[in-house]
């Protein structure tokens, strides 16, 4: 039934949710899926919140690239993001709204950019979900992860994991 009902909440398949036990755990687990190889880049921002930062950086060990997109008076603009994109661009990874600020991200844009290369979008959502409408098909959304004991008013350590449909079998 929480399967359900999270798929409700951000637009997907109830088969497209996983239950995880926190944003943070379904960051990691996350970025342990997305076949990366040396050579490749992830684009973060520098406003994001430890999680979203400490799970790429930790890829640096394995060659993967973490480039971040300089934020300017507190928004971190589409076009700046993809001023770091080449052809190795695997990730695009976003707080969406960021902790920091409550900035909104062009999410279906930050999309566009990654799936051009074949990469993925990957959005924390756990200071929004709940608060605000979340459309992960609309967007173009990948990875989508949040807690629930913010806007979702639940409590700690429950948290939903959705991967789009045609990238769960592709995974490691």
């Amino acid at each position: 039934e929480n399967r359900k009902l999270f798929a409700q909440l951000v637009g997907a398949k109830e088969t497209e949710i996983a239950l995880v036990s926190g944003t943070s755990l379904g960051l990691n687990q996350i970025s342990q899926l997305i076949p990366l190889k040396p050579g490749d880049n992830v684009i973060i921002n520098d406003m994001e919140y430890v999680s979203n930062v400490l799970v790429w950086l930790k890829l640096q060990k394995k060659g993967i690239e973490v480039r971040f997109a300089k934020n300017r008076e507190g928004v971190v603009s589409a076009h700046d993001v993809e001023s770091l994109a080449d052809k190795n661009t695997k990730v695009i990874s976003v707080s969406n709204p960021g902790w920091y600020n409550g900035y909104l991200h062009d999410l279906r844009h930050l999309g566009e950019i990654v799936h051009r290369n074949g990469g993925y979008l990957v959005v924390d959502g756990i200071q929004g979900c709940g608060a605000m409408r979340v459309d992960v098909k609309r967007d173009g959304v990948d990875f989508y992860v949040a807690g629930t004991h913010k806007k979702i008013l639940g409590p700690f350590s429950v948290a939903f994991l959705y991967i789009r449909e045609d990238l769960i079998d592709l995974l490691e």
